[in-house]
């Protein structure tokens, strides 16, 4: 009996034939309109389909979540992070994810708009990779609040993001350049310059530090994440690739590659280099140090470096971002600290170590920043907890307010020389008065939270309305009254 002929097929000849299934681009119109002109032929580095990339994936996810994921649970790891580390992760979960979801939608706009079978594949596999790291913060969050030993943040930070300063800014940099626009301004947004330049320090340098603080979670999601981030550089890469061939391209590529540097830039680096200067307890290395190993160095230099045979040149603003790694984030962590209501997380002062450890990589900082930081310890306002008045300048919690509260003037006789806006003590109390209200019930209860030992006397009441006019109508607010909670050196907890 004759033996049937054993055929073997290879994933690289099923990708192969596949390609030959393509659309006809002559008839074809994409639903997201391009001033650019693609090369049919461009190729896909990895060449991947559906059953390879799945399989992959799957290891991938069960090695996170069945094995490694499971562990920490176990070993109880969650209870061994640093507490300024765990709240600065409640930002960088929440932005993160947007970033992912801005990402989905770049990639599925590309897929409909490309004309080669092979990038159209690769643009399927990071769609459903941006699908998966979607799904891996919101673990990410998830595993925070249940392992953590405060879950404010990590359950309900979705109520902060319209209302929160630096929501604009990362919305604008990973929603609004990802989403509209042009096909290839997504491209070269998120897939040249976000993924191939800022995901190193954001992900991979944030491994190490996430680390050095006793977070074991963070590098077993981020790895994860970062190595599907290969496969969508290549693609970014493939996209310059397949638009530099047409001369009437470069008429408008250079200036997209500028303008996506900037827009990243402007929000990535002073979140980021604020999370790791003043919110790692222990730090690794400066973040002007690290800026300019991975952007300027190696993405700037290296990176850049292999497309400038096609005419591409380095961002004409790199030069002054380079100055801006080493300012802007002092500058953003000074701004949230005076706008803590808005913000969502807890912050600490620099200790006087820290002061010097900033003093000594960053020239020059207490001059522009740090004698701000130390009037305000001076001033009273650093209580890790919840940055309350002292008992002095709060109201009692059931005296009335006025309908129509006076703007504070603001003084600048005791303004110590170098300190800028932000150094303004009456402006900051009536910042803090924005938040000036009870706690809700069941919030509030971990070790960092004290009482009132003594509630102060309520003030007199005056008026606050001209008396020529009838009172106001006021509604009586249902919650009980509550004392505030402040930390002080005398409080017993």
């Amino acid at each position: 009996m004759l033996g049937a002929t054993q055929v073997k097929v290879t994933p690289q000849g099923v990708h192969q034939w596949l390609q030959e299934m393509g659309w006809d681009f002559d008839t074809r119109r994409a639903k997201y309109p391009t001033k650019y002109k693609f090369n049919k032929t461009t190729k896909e580095q990895y060449k991947l389909i559906v059953r390879e990339y799945s399989r992959m994936e799957e290891e991938k996810d069960s090695r996170q979540f069945g094995s490694l994921l499971d562990s920490l649970a176990r070993l109880n790891a969650g209870s061994r992070v640093e507490p300024r580390w765990a709240e600065v992760m409640k930002l960088v979960s929440s932005f993160l994810e947007m970033g992912e979801y801005g990402g989905m939608g770049a990639a599925a706009a590309l897929w409909d708009s490309v004309e080669s079978p092979e990038q159209r594949n690769g643009y399927m596999a990071q769609v459903e990779d941006e699908v998966r790291h979607v799904t891996q913060c919101g673990y990410l969050q998830h595993y925070f609040a249940t392992q953590w030993q405060d879950p404010a943040g990590f359950t309900d930070f979705r109520k902060f993001r319209f209302g929160h300063p630096f929501h604009g800014p990362d919305k604008n940099c990973v929603l609004d350049h990802a989403l509209s626009g042009d096909p290839v301004q997504m491209s070269v947004n998120l897939q040249l310059v976000a993924e191939a330049a800022f995901t190193n320090p954001l992900i991979v340098q944030m491994c190490e530090v996430a680390a050095a603080n006793g977070d074991e979670v963070t590098p077993t999601i981020f790895l994860s994440i970062e190595s599907d981030e290969l496969r969508h550089m290549a693609n970014g890469y493939q996209t310059i690739v397949s638009v530099v061939d047409d001369p009437d391209n470069m008429e408008y590529l250079q200036t997209d590659i500028d303008n996506a540097f900037w827009i990243n830039h402007k929000f990535i680096t002073p979140f980021v280099g604020a999370a790791f200067d003043y919110f790692a307890k222990h730090k690794t290395e400066p973040w002007a140090k690290t800026w300019d190993k991975w952007i300027y160095e190696d993405w700037g230099g290296i990176w850049l470096g292999r497309l400038s045979r096609f005419g591409i040149e380095t961002p004409a603003p790199l030069v002054d971002a380079k100055k801006d790694a080493y300012w802007a984030h002092h500058y953003a962590y000074a701004s949230a600290w005076a706008l803590w209501p808005l913000i969502g997380v807890r912050m600490e002062l620099p200790t006087p170590p820290e002061a010097d450890w900033l003093e000594h990589n960053y020239p020059g900082w207490y001059d522009e920043i740090g004698n701000i930081f130390e009037h305000w310890r001076e001033d009273g306002y650093e209580d890790p907890a919840n940055h309350m008045l002292r008992p002095e300048e709060r109201p009692h919690p059931r005296a009335q307010r006025p309908q129509a509260r006076p703007v504070l003037p603001v003084v600048r006789a005791d303004v110590p020389e170098g300190a800028r806006a932000l150094h303004r003590p009456e402006l900051l109390r009536a910042v803090r008065r924005l938040g000036d209200e009870p706690d809700r019930a069941g919030v509030g209860h971990g070790p960092q939270r004290r009482q009132d030992p003594v509630v102060p006397t309520p003030p007199e009441l005056g008026s606050a309305v001209d008396a020529g006019r009838p009172p106001p109508v006021r509604r009586r607010d249902p919650r009980p009254a509550q004392v505030r909670p402040v930390c002080g050196e005398d409080l017993v907890p």
